[in-house]
């Protein structure tokens, strides 16, 4: 599985890709929104992990931008709650929530990993 992982924050985003690539998947990271969404729009990817806050061009711009010509799924990865209302129009997308405390409020050191990654091999997630 071929995994974008757009981060702003280098630890969380060498985390992610560590773990992912533990479970087998190949991961590239973009440090910002605009490299992320070049990435994506020139290499086919199963699934991309993305911040919301993010320089250069947030996530919810990126996500606007990259469903006007691809349908790949997103999943959000945010230390701030998502309104309902910017959902609509996103597509295929989960919101995972983190904080101090892990993801969607679940403690341990690897929660947020386990998280992302029950998220991308769910199935259907991928549309396979």
């Amino acid at each position: 599985m071929r995994v974008l992982v757009i981060e702003d924050e280098p630890k969380a985003g060498a985390y992610l890709k560590k773990g992912m690539q533990e479970s087998g998947c190949q991961v590239d990271v973009a440090a910002d929104g605009a490299d992320g969404l070049f990435l994506a729009q020139e290499y086919p990817y199963d699934v991309i992990v993305l911040d919301v806050t993010l320089p250069a061009m947030d996530g919810w711009s990126v996500l606007k931008a990259l469903r006007a010509s691809h349908a790949t799924p997103v999943l959000f990865l945010s230390a701030r709650r998502l309104k309902a209302q910017g959902r609509r129009g996103a597509g295929p997308t989960i919101h995972i929530e983190a904080s101090r405390q892990g993801v969607a409020g679940r403690r341990g050191a690897g929660s947020a990993r386990r998280r992302v990654m029950d998220a991308v091999w769910r199935g259907g997630l991928t549309g396979r």
